[in-house]
């Protein structure tokens, strides 16, 4: 629940900057990117889509390190929240 939270968060927030700082102020190339080829709302809704395929893979094959990894993204996901808010 709180991966799928702070995913949610960060999209929206990330929409929220590059509407008002825009695209190219972007530090993930990637989304930068996906941004340039989908548009903003298609570009940061697949990079999420991306990035919680490959969260569902890597728990999956180490079951050992679910937890620590999910909690890794969701700090990263809140720390990139309030960059995006500030």
């Amino acid at each position: 629940v709180l991966f799928t939270l702070s995913v949610f968060l960060d999209y929206l927030s990330t929409l929220y900057f590059m509407v008002f700082d825009g695209v190219e102020t972007e530090a993930n190339g990637v989304i930068r990117w996906l941004v340039y080829e989908f548009g903003v709302i298609g570009g940061v809704l697949l990079g999420k889509i991306l990035q919680i395929v490959a969260a569902i893979g890597f728990v999956s094959l180490t079951q050992k390190l679910a937890r620590a990894v999910l909690l890794l993204l969701v700090l990263l996901n809140a720390l990139a929240v309030v960059n995006n808010l500030l």
